[in-house]
């Protein structure tokens, strides 16, 4: 039986040869580009400290490969270098308790039968494509500067022909994971007029050399903690057809834990959080 998901997959990338551009190719450098970027982030972003639980699925060549559950806690500060985050692993068995810590743009993991954490590059996958950047959701008003290209159709992930605005982003540093992203968002005219936020239809993630590594597709949009934000990421491989890795997000909610649990010290004891949380088994 062909997998849904996967078949959409394939659809997409057959159709993103045939975009229709319609407006001018004149580049827009301005405060809408700004403005855009500061919308998405709000989207993927709340404004304080918080929780969500993240499952992973992967699939190769139609048929499931792999899951994994995670509860993430992100915390948010302008005080703070950078984003911190903390995943716990709930499942599976095997990788039940494992930690992975963010601080800034370091990373470290923790797996409770090792002696102490040691640190990993930013391009560790949790499972699939999923990186800890999909979990924690990219940074992009602080890393990256924004050119707004301007509109046109595209298909977004339910097969869809929408209307777009289409953005270029530039990392302002090498310490990020992607030195470039194509950043697609909904359209003026795709919005509901009440709703004047702009949301992310999918990110293309570029290799130095301007090769699509990944492409994310957001989806299903709820209304969490005080705006609509995606529950729902299908990350498309762009060096490995037929692999696709999806990520939904649930749980979410504002919480405040102590801020020496975003340190190596903490993550044994922070491993021990697994056996308590019941979601996962």
């Amino acid at each position: 039986m062909i997998n849904p998901l996967l078949a959409k997959a394939r659809v997409l990338v057959l159709a993103l040869a045939s975009v229709s551009y319609l407006a001018s190719p004149s580049l827009v450098r301005s405060d809408d580009a700004d403005t855009i970027i500061q919308s998405v982030a709000d989207s993927l972003k709340p404004p304080r400290s918080f929780s969500a639980l993240s499952k992973i699925e992967t699939y190769r060549n139609r048929a499931p490969s792999g899951s994994m559950v995670l509860r993430t806690y992100i915390k948010i500060s302008k005080s703070t270098d950078g984003p911190h985050s903390i995943s716990i692993v709930l499942s599976p068995t095997g990788d039940r308790g494992k930690v992975f810590l963010r601080v800034g743009g370091a990373f470290w993991l923790y797996d409770p039968g090792a002696e102490r954490p040691v640190k990993i590059s930013t391009q560790q996958r949790l499972m699939g494509d999923a990186s800890l950047a999909d979990v924690t959701h990219f940074d992009l008003e602080e890393n990256y500067s924004a050119i707004l290209e301007g509109d046109e159709k595209i298909i977004d992930i339910s097969g869809k022909q929408v209307p777009a605005q289409r953005l270029t982003l530039k990392a302002k540093s090498r310490n990020v994971l992607y030195p470039t992203l194509r950043l697609w968002v909904s359209s003026r005219n795709n919005r509901d007029q009440r709703d004047q936020r702009q949301l992310p239809i999918k990110i293309e993630c570029l290799s130095s050399a301007g090769r699509v590594l990944k492409t994310v597709y957001y989806s299903q949009f709820r209304g969490f903690l005080g705006k609509q934000r995606p529950t729902e990421l299908n990350i498309v491989d762009g060096t490995a057809p037929g692999r696709v890795t999806r990520i939904r997000f649930s749980e979410f909610r504002y919480e405040e834990i102590d801020a020496n649990s975003y340190t190596t010290g903490a993550m044994p004891s922070i491993s021990g959080w697994a056996k308590k949380d019941r979601a996962g088994r």
